[in-house]
């Protein structure tokens, strides 16, 4: 992974590179961004770059006027003079060819090391082995598949869905063991800690020590989506860099140039995405206008109480398996949406198109807007049980019933 692998988020590419050629570069740096966004990514570019032998300079125009890196104002416009065209500086990227870049993009570089959330399996127990180390297989492979994933995404990689996942005690050890050896090759040596809001207190209070006072040149670069979920002790020894999500653009540019969509159907899924690029890749692989349809005769069975007819589709949509339930769920939660902008929106709020603008038109007609808010409340409900594994045809026939319920009341 390079910075050039990144779509967007230019101005935090540089900022970073600025960071290393200043001299600045913090000892423990926290990535922090929402779900889907390129926070893991960026750091996998990150430690790629400051691994790299032979780094390139590339022509890349920065963004439009953003916060700062550390959160801060912008140093200085986006903007040339007089509203003219963005200014155009070179940004350092690794090669992607020397042998650090080649360890690299296996995730095989011997002075980067990994941490993240585990839990026990069927083959993968006792305190001592449920560890970083024993997944790196899984782990390489779901970073080649999935560098924007989440950690529903890791939990099916090495089958660990129904259980409780994270960082232990014995893995902070492992931490101050790995780290007390010299580099191999790389000028760093680098620790990426995934999603530390899940580290056990007694391994965040065994790294504290380290966090601070690392070995010489000696990284951490942490990833998290919660920062309010992070023990104080371990934000106050971080330097934050704020990842935002995606812009509609962005990543309708990803899905045309590197999956070759259409361009309407590539916008049509970066606007149902809301800037969660995994999210947007799922939809993608499933048929977003097959979703539209399921979500709109769905409400038609809830409205007219049709029950065994609702029955029967939590059943089948039950073993549908996990993606295509969050995607009929999140269509759904878009459209309800847009049924509450319709009204006022005069075209300019709307995120949808064709059949979905008249499905939003007729739907207002049956549900006011209190019940289009108990609706999303459901539906949002129904997918955190989802994503925690909840029986999928319980749950949607459950949903079923209280929709139902809401639209007839």
């Amino acid at each position: 992974m390079r910075f050039a692998d990144i779509t967007g988020l230019e101005e935090t590419k540089h900022q970073l590179v600025q960071a290393v050629q200043d001299n600045h570069l913090a000892h423990a740096l926290l990535f922090v961004g929402p779900q889907g966004s390129a926070n893991l990514a960026m750091g996998l570019a990150f430690a790629t770059y400051l691994q790299c032998t032979t780094r390139l300079a590339s022509m890349q125009p920065q963004e439009a006027e953003a916060p700062g890196l550390w959160g801060d104002a912008p140093a200085s416009p986006a903007d040339g003079p007089a509203g003219g065209p963005a200014p155009t500086t070179p940004l350092e990227d690794a090669c992607g060819q020397c042998s650090s870049c080649q360890r690299m993009a296996k995730f095989q570089h011997p002075d980067v090391h990994w941490v993240y959330p585990v839990s026990s399996t069927s083959t993968i127990k006792g305190e001592a082995h449920v560890v970083s180390k024993s997944f790196i297989a899984d782990w390489r492979q779901f970073l080649a598949q999935n560098p924007y994933g989440s950690l529903g995404d890791w939990r099916q990689q090495y089958g660990g869905e129904d259980k409780q996942v994270n960082i232990s005690k014995e893995e902070s050890r492992n931490i101050i063991s790995t780290l007390a050896l010299k580099s191999f090759e790389g000028p760093y040596k680098i620790m990426l800690i995934w999603l530390p809001e899940h580290m056990h207190p007694a391994a965040a209070n065994g790294i504290l020590k380290i966090l601070e006072e690392p070995p010489a040149k000696t990284l951490f670069i942490l990833i998290t989506n919660d920062t309010e979920r992070l023990l104080a002790t371990i934000l106050s020894r971080t330097q934050l860099v704020k990842i935002r999500g995606f812009s509609d653009g962005e990543i309708s540019q990803m899905l045309t140039e590197q999956h070759q969509l259409a361009p309407e159907r590539a916008a049509a899924i970066a606007r149902l995405a809301g800037g969660n690029l995994q999210e947007a890749l799922r939809l993608a692989a499933d048929s977003t206008d097959e979703s539209f349809a399921l979500f709109r005769d769905w409400m038609r069975l809830c409205y007219e109480h049709q029950y065994s007819k609702l029955i029967s589709f939590s059943d089948d949509m039950g073993k549908a398996g996990r993606d295509a339930q969050r995607n009929l769920l999140l269509t759904g939660l878009n459209l309800l949406r847009e049924t509450l902008v319709y009204p006022y929106a005069e075209g300019k709020l709307l995120r949808t198109q064709s059949d979905e603008l008249a499905f939003a038109e007729r739907f207002t007609k049956v549900a006011p807007p209190e019940k289009v808010y108990q609706m999303s409340e459901l539906l949002n409900q129904t997918l955190y049980y989802l994503e925690r594994n909840a029986n999928a045809k319980l749950a949607l026939l459950d949903l079923s019933l209280k929709l139902a319920g809401v639209l007839r009341a």
